[in-house]
Order: structure tokens, then C-alpha cells, then sequence
């Protein structure tokens, strides 16, 4: 089993470094074994942690990609899978981005225990109905397992493309 060192925290708190040496899936939760000293007198042992998988969906990733994705991520044991709100590429252009909201509808029809959701919405994007619309709309397909990522945007190249109108004015002022 491959083993790496990591640091581990709750909250702000340091809990120490571990070397992370095995993982167990099952029952829907990944299980991880840590061997090391942490601080506070933690000595390792093992800790159930709930970890999720986030996608960086705008360069190129395709539905039957999300699928497998999703089906993966509930197979072994994930908490959650997660996706940035993007509509331009990043790493260069020509790349495909499905919209996240309408991906998330589908993959809350097509999953059944995983938690899904997006790092993170620019509120520049959409009026805040309509993304209220739209994620309790994911909420309701899944059966409340969405979670919704806000924040301001910080790709100024996707708001010039993208952002139009009165949101266009307030955001670069």
C-alpha cells in the first residue's frame, strides 16, 4: 500500500503529520489508517474522514466523463463530488465546459448516495433567483445532497467574456 506524509488539521488546529498508510472503503465511507505522532498526544490510529473529489469541469471534461466520474466516486467510498462553475477554459481555449448546475442535475438523477456541488458559483454569473432556482432543483433530484459553493469569481478573463450588462458595470467598478 502506498504511503505518504501529510498534515493534518481540524479546523485551524494542527492535529501533527501522519504518514497515511492504508485506506479502507466500505459501508459508503473511506477509512483511513495514519501512523505517526501528532500533537496534543494524538498518536495516529485510525480516523474515518470524509473526503470528495472536485473537477475542474471546464477544460474539456464530457458527460460520459461526469458519469464515470460520479459512479467512481460513490463505488469508492467519496463523500462528495464537487465541481468548479466555470464557462471559459482555463488552460487554453477550444476546450469544452458543460454548464455545472445542468451537469449537477444530471448526476443527481443518475447517483444515489454522494454529495454534489460546485467550488464555486461566481455570484457574477447568474441572479441569485436563478441560481436558487437551480440548486434547489439539484437539491430536490437528489434528495438534499447538494451543497452550493458562492464566491466572488476570480477569473477576470471569464467576466469580460461572459458577465454582461449591469452585473458587467458593478463587477469592474
Amino acid at each position: 500500500v502506498p504511503s505518504f506524509s501529510a498534515g493534518i488539521t481540524h479546523g485551524r488546529e494542527p492535529l501533527g503529520r501522519y504518514n497515511l498508510i492504508r485506506f479502507h472503503t466500505g459501508h459508503g465511507h473511506l477509512r483511513i489508517e495514519l501512523i505517526g505522532r501528532g500533537l496534543a498526544g494524538n498518536d495516529g490510529g485510525v480516523i474515518e474522514m470524509r473526503v470528495c473529489l472536485m473537477i475542474e469541469g471546464q477544460e474539456g471534461v464530457t458527460w460520459d466523463d461526469w458519469v464515470r466520474l460520479a459512479r467512481l466516486t460513490e463505488r469508492h467510498g467519496l463523500e462528495g463530488l464537487f465541481r468548479s462553475d466555470h464557462y471559459t477554459a482555463i488552460l487554453g481555449d477550444g476546450r469544452g465546459s458543460l454548464d455545472a448546475w445542468a451537469t449537477l442535475s444530471g448526476l443527481a438523477a443518475t447517483t444515489s448516495r454522494i454529495r454534489l456541488g460546485t467550488m464555486v458559483s461566481p455570484a457574477t454569473f447568474r441572479h441569485p433567483s436563478v441560481l436558487a432556482r437551480m440548486a434547489t432543483t439539484v437539491d430536490h433530484i437528489s434528495d438534499g445532497r447538494v451543497e452550493v459553493g458562492m464566491g466572488a469569481g476570480w477569473y477576470a478573463l471569464e467576466h469580460e467574456r461572459e458577465v454582461q450588462g449591469e452585473r458587467k458595470k458593478r463587477w469592474l467598478a
